[in-house]
């Protein structure tokens, strides 16, 4: 266990000292080896990630950006807003947190779900009285359901280390997800009644008002089909998730140069480029993930660390709570995916011990991730959010707090303290989901 504590120690170092996290990995690996741990090569990681599993992480990627870039998101957008954006003060936020559920069901990338929000929401709730800072707070809280809505690349990642199946996984997390967004909403609603905010005046009568509700819903077809083609075709059993992600990539890239028309050569392939950057930066950060990974599992190191918590720790409720306090600081020090790696390498014999289904620790860990991605240093989500609005991180951060205490937190422990809301769905669908807890 000595060398467990040195290379996370090198590790976290490295993350605080502003060093890419891929070469922590890498160089964390490298300095075990000159200390004399056996480890395996780094051709066995790369052959790991030479997976059909993980090719749905491209493509997701990939079939996010050509969604912004063809205007799919924003015509998506307007949709909620006509569902909510009239509804009462703080409509349009509610219909914030429906976007981030659609680009969630679109792309899985809770990056991807902050950019588009910021950029087609924000312009219109600042017109309308919304402050910049509460917005700028509002929409990079949203993000989080990127990773939480299906098909989460988050998910797909997890499962492919873990051994899991990845739809249980993307049900398993459905109705949690609906949970956080619901309370989210109202979070949002409360904070909202302070605010000198502008309620667009509803258009003529309730027939005037479904039309225009039809009308967009019509312009947002494409969009709409798009989810429940992926949805409908994962859960149905029709295709896998990384057929799904190519089928969905071709869709978006026809509806994007034949229905919407807002795809050119030009932005078609700056929105390519882009998507590859994001990929190759995922897959390196994979590869030299896996390699320090592997040493931990040559020796046994996520084994012993699992008798240590069980050998000390009897209440099966203080276990959980010790494995949420564990999820959400990894979700603080690393982003989405190396956390998934991380969590899923080192306490998934913990989970197999006392018992746990890997559905349901799935569903705690991305709730987990997506509360540390809130949470200083890393805090992904609120950075892109900051970046595109131009407000410093300090001056928004108390608005993301509400929605911590009141949203995060309760759907956390509901999750974790009754595991049907996450095993329900799956087991409905035959997915073995046995969750005895501790003995």
């Amino acid at each position: 266990m000595t060398f467990l504590v040195i290379s996370l120690a090198i590790l976290f170092a490295l993350i605080l000292g502003g060093v890419p996290i891929a070469f922590g990995f890498g160089f964390s690996s490298w300095v075990l080896r000159l200390l004399g741990v056996k480890a395996a090569s780094a051709i066995s990681a790369f052959r790991v990630i030479d997976s059909f599993v993980l090719m749905a992480v491209p493509l997701f990627v990939f079939m996010g950006h050509i969604l912004t870039e063809s205007g799919t998101s924003r015509r998506l957008i307007n949709f909620a807003n006509a569902i909510v954006g009239r509804v009462a003060k703080g409509g349009l936020g509610v219909c914030a947190v429906l976007g981030g559920m659609f680009f969630g069901a679109c792309s899985g990338s809770s990056i991807a779900a902050v950019a588009a929000n910021m950029t087609i929401l924000q312009p219109t709730m600042t017109e309308l009285g919304y402050p910049k800072r509460y917005t700028t707070a509002l929409i990079g809280c949203v993000g989080t359901l990127g990773q939480l809505i299906p098909p989460s690349v988050t998910l797909i990642v997890f499962g492919v280390v873990a051994n899991v199946s990845i739809v249980a996984l993307f049900m398993g997390e459905l109705i949690p997800a609906i949970i956080l967004a619901f309370l989210m909403s109202a979070v949002n609603i409360y904070l909202c009644r302070k605010f000198a905010i502008i309620i667009p005046p509803k258009v003529g009568n309730l027939a005037a008002q479904i039309k225009e509700l039809v009308k967009s819903g019509f312009k947002a077809s494409w969009g709409i089909v798009l989810m429940v083609f992926i949805a409908g075709g994962i859960y149905s059993g029709t295709f896998t998730p990384s057929e799904a992600a190519g089928a969905g990539s071709v869709y978006v890239i026809l509806i994007g140069f034949l229905a919407y028309k807002g795809l050119t050569r030009k932005n078609f392939f700056g929105a390519s480029l882009s998507a590859g950057r994001v990929t190759g930066a995922v897959f390196f950060i994979l590869m030299l993930n896996l390699v320090l990974v592997r040493i931990y599992i040559m020796h046994q190191v996520p084994q012993q660390l699992s008798d240590l918590i069980v050998a000390n720790v009897e209440n099966r409720y203080l276990i959980m709570l010790i494995l949420n306090i564990f999820l959400i600081i990894i979700g603080m020090l690393v982003d989405d995916i190396n956390a998934a790696l991380i969590a899923g390498s080192l306490f998934m014999p913990l989970v197999t011990q006392i018992g746990m289904s890997p559905i349901h620790f799935g569903a705690m860990l991305a709730i987990n991730l997506g509360l540390g991605g809130l949470t200083p240093p890393v805090c992904n989500y609120l950075y892109v959010a900051s970046r595109i609005s131009g407000e410093n991180l300090l001056d928004f951060f108390k608005y993301v707090i509400p929605f911590i205490l009141f949203a995060f937190i309760p759907t956390l422990l509901l999750t974790t303290y009754i595991p049907q809301l996450s095993l329900t769905l799956p087991e409905l669908m035959g997915y073995v989901t046995e969750s005895v807890w501790v003995k």
